[in-house]
């Protein structure tokens, strides 16, 4: 049952209103969460001929940064004093002396692991250790504890950090010329289990462990990977990472990407539009329960009716309604995010990568014949193999 929009209570309004207020305060970070940003810059990812890797360019670059002198000492000076528990004008020079003399050099990823461990309250000591090339550092403290090894003659990138308190999650991630890549994560609070592994040779695949099921997904490469699974792929691998704040350079072959380049610049089909216009209608029942039902599945349906739901925000009146609809578009941070790369890349417009959509990607099919029929100003079918390469 539906009711004109003026009935609508207030009380579900305010319920919205306080969860979104709630969201963004509560306890101090710590851990992983207090580290996201150092993270980011440890670990960066990219696609790289259609593997999944660390993006050590992205280091090179830090490397040939020049080092601001002033940023550099207070950096030292706020780190020095996050260890021993004080404030940062209480550290003095013999004190910044002392701790400069183990800290050492090392790449730029070194100083980003002292970055993430400092962040996520590693305070009380480590020790670290080389031989040759190969080099260990291991940081401990009251929240998380962490180890990294490498060797800058091989490549060979091992890292393993271990919360202690909160969620008590595990991340591992080795990478290297001889082992390829793989990331493990365990998160004890959501009682969830990722093993991602791309051997030099042969196929990647992704292992999700939790109570509902378990769900593995193969490819040839990350790329095949995704194409094969692509909302499973976002949901269960690319998010878990990025949540950490794990950063992955825009690619075409990204899932958020392949949602905006299909369905933020026009309208979904029409058996899509109908499923959508559905749910937005149930968004002013009477039932509270059938309007959450209903705000889960357009959260779902999201990546393939961007514009619409999109449009359907610009146009809602009723509060309830608009604040529904702003969570549905919030559940999806990275598809707002790389609108502007799509936009830079003109996917949209490419008629060759959304025909290798259309034909090559499941989830993304019927949004990449909806939108080649916008550009061609025909539907051809739904064959790929009968549309034109390029618009008549």
């Amino acid at each position: 049952m539906t009711r004109s929009l003026p009935r609508r209570a207030p009380v579900p309004i305010l319920a919205l209103a306080l969860a979104a207020m709630a969201a963004c305060s509560g306890e101090e970070e710590r851990g992983f969460d207090a580290a996201k940003e150092a993270l980011g810059k440890l670990l960066p990812l990219k696609l790289k001929d259609g593997r999944l890797a660390l993006d050590r360019e992205a280091w090179q670059k830090k490397d040939a940064e020049p080092l601001d002198e002033e940023a550099r000492l207070k950096a030292r000076r706020e780190r020095v004093a996050r260890r021993l528990m004080i404030k940062p004008e209480e550290v003095t020079d013999a004190l910044l002396k002392h701790f400069a003399e183990g800290e050492g050099g090392g790449p730029a990823y070194v100083g980003y692991f002292r970055d993430v461990m400092d962040g996520g309250g590693a305070s009380q000591g480590g020790s670290s250790g080389s031989s040759g090339s190969r080099c260990e550092e291991s940081l401990n403290g009251e929240w998380m504890d962490g180890r990294l090894e490498y060797d800058t003659a091989t490549q060979f990138f091992d890292l393993r950090l271990i919360e202690k308190t909160g969620p008590k999650r595990q991340l591992g991630v080795i990478d290297g010329p001889g082992c390829g890549l793989v990331i493990r994560l365990v998160d004890e609070g959501a009682k969830h289990v990722l093993v991602f592994v791309q051997p030099p040779w042969g196929e990647a695949s992704a292992t999700s462990i939790a109570p509902e099921r378990t769900v593995t997904l193969t490819g040839m490469d990350f790329v095949d990977l995704v194409k094969k699974q692509a909302d499973q792929a976002q949901v269960r691998v690319l998010r878990p990472l990025t949540d950490l704040g794990l950063r992955i350079a825009p690619d075409p072959y990204l899932p958020p990407v392949m949602a905006v380049a299909t369905s933020a610049f026009s309208a979904p089909a029409a058996e899509l539009a109908a499923q959508v216009e559905a749910q937005l209608v149930k968004l002013r029942s009477d039932d509270n329960d059938e309007r959450e039902a209903a705000t889960l599945a357009l959260v779902r349906l999201y990546p393939v009716a961007i514009h619409m739901l999109d449009r359907a925000l610009e146009r809602a009146e009723d509060m309830e309604v608009k604040l529904r609809l702003q969570r549905v578009a919030a559940a999806h941070p990275t598809i707002k995010a790389l609108k502007a790369y799509v936009e830079e890349k003109k996917l949209q417009d490419d008629e060759t990568y959304l025909l290798d959509l259309f034909a090559n990607v499941p989830f993304f099919k019927a949004a990449a014949r909806a939108r080649l029929a916008a550009l061609y100003g025909k539907d051809y079918g739904d064959d790929p193999e009968t549309w034109p390469k390029q618009k008549p």
